[in-house]
């Protein structure tokens, strides 16, 4: 199981490294960025797992907060969503690969699942938008609860992805 999680970190990898051949926007994850989440990940095998998992949400996205261009409004969005990219990779990835070891039932609930949290996710963080009213610090505000939202599914996936390989 092990293995196919890290194919399937591969597979980011390389999807994030085309991205970055066509673009210089900050926003996009580099292959650097994916790799210390992957460590993080790896790292995380074992007893502590749950709390090690938790803590790889940020990895990217805080020292990118602490460079010159972090400091700005849009470049704290952009750090944002350099993480958020890739989480968002791993979680449509494991989305796939718990499916597999799945029911058709559990695959249609599973699937219910997530629409039902992609309606919520987008309500939540529109809300850390809103509570701005306008303000500049919204932007900053709902790209960090996508990244830490779509991170938390996205460990909730591998959790699946783990437990249903091993039946």
């Amino acid at each position: 199981m092990r293995r196919i999680l890290g194919l399937s970190f591969a597979l980011v990898v390389l999807a994030a490294g085309a991205a970055l051949a066509a673009s210089d926007d900050p926003g996009v994850p580099s292959s650097d960025d994916i790799q210390a989440i992957h460590d993080c990940l790896e790292a995380s095998e074992g007893n502590a797992e749950r709390q090690i998992t938790i803590d790889c949400i940020g990895i990217v996205a805080n020292p990118c907060l602490d460079t010159p261009d972090g400091q700005t409004t849009p470049g704290m969005s952009a750090c944002m969503l350099r993480e958020e990219t890739i989480w968002d990779g791993l979680l449509n990835d494991w989305y796939g690969m718990a499916r597999e070891g799945m029911s058709r039932e559990l695959k249609d609930q599973l699937r219910d699942v997530q629409r039902t949290w992609i309606d919520w996710r987008d309500a939540k963080c529109g809300f850390e938008h809103a509570k701005f009213e306008g303000g500049t610090a919204g932007g900053p505000a709902a790209a960090a609860c996508l990244m830490e939202t779509t991170a938390a599914r996205a460990l909730e996936l591998r959790s699946l992805v783990l437990e249903f390989g091993e039946q």
